[in-house]
This record gives C-alpha cells, structure tokens and sequence, in this order.
C-alpha cells in the first residue's frame, strides 16, 4: 500500500505532535486495530488505527487517522500521535 499525505499538513503534525507523518510507513499495519471516524461528517471515510511503531519508532503505541482509495492502493495520512491511555486500553480490549 502506497501512503500519501499534505505536506501542509504534515509541517502542522510534526509541530503539534513530533511525529511526521511519513512516520505512519514504520507502523505494524498488519496487527493495527481499526475503526471508522464517524464523530463528524467529513465528507469521505476516515479511519483510526491502533497500533505499535516498529524501527526508530520504537514499541509505542501510536494512533493514525488515515482515509484509502477506492482499491486500497493508496493511504492518505490525517494525523499521527501517540496513543493516549484510553486509546490503548481500547487496543487491549480488541
């Protein structure tokens, strides 16, 4: 899978949460909890991803928003964080 993302947005994750969000291609997507955002109507799908960090991420646990093609070839990235405690207690339950 191809990930893409806004260079705005990028600079504007990078200043908030430390993280590029070319980070996201150093994610386990293979064992990533996922849900639909569906608090707001974005206009599109947006998903949030649960997962650990692999390679100079370390093993933290993070939380992606993302959205996929039509094939799921391609994978924008929103946002990229840490995970907060209740995000990881819901990883646990899962």
């Amino acid at each position: 899978m191809k990930i893409t993302f806004d260079p705005g947005k990028d600079r504007i994750n990078q200043n908030k949460h430390g993280y590029s969000l070319a980070d996201a291609e150093r994610l386990d997507w293979e064992n990533m909890v996922i849900f639909e955002d569906d608090r707001f109507n974005y206009g599109e799908i947006r998903y949030v991803g649960l997962t650990y960090g692999i390679a100079y991420l370390g093993n933290r646990m993070f939380s992606v928003c993302f959205t996929e093609s039509d094939d799921f070839a391609v994978c924008r990235i929103i946002s990229l964080r840490l995970a907060t405690k209740q995000e990881m207690r819901r990883y646990a339950e899962t």
